[in-house]
């Protein structure tokens, strides 16, 4: 990522790179490598985040987390659980996120 990029965005979006819901979270290398070139750019990690697995984002700092199939049931409806959204949110709540 070029500078003239970073200095041009008000937000970044990290998004994995693995399609369709998979419930993967981009690779902790990849993502740390991203992160950096974020410079002092806030940013936002998407791609395979679900209640189970966001707390794994947390640490690298995002400004937020983005889900969408991770908080569906049954997987795959593509309608949204109560339940998995609060799940979600507590578990972001309670994770190491920005200081």
């Amino acid at each position: 990522m070029t500078s003239e990029v970073r200095h041009s965005a008000d937000l970044i979006l990290f998004d994995s790179s693995i399609v369709g819901g998979s419930g993967k979270v981009a690779n902790p290398e990849d993502l740390a490598a991203c992160v950096g070139c974020a410079g002092t750019t806030d940013f936002l990690i998407a791609g395979g985040l679900n209640p189970e697995n966001v707390r794994y984002a947390l640490p690298f700092g995002p400004w937020g987390v983005d889900v969408q199939s991770g908080v569906e049931f049954p997987v795959g409806s593509h309608q949204k659980s109560a339940a998995r959204i609060r799940a979600f949110v507590d578990s972001v709540r309670g994770g190491a996120g920005r200081s």
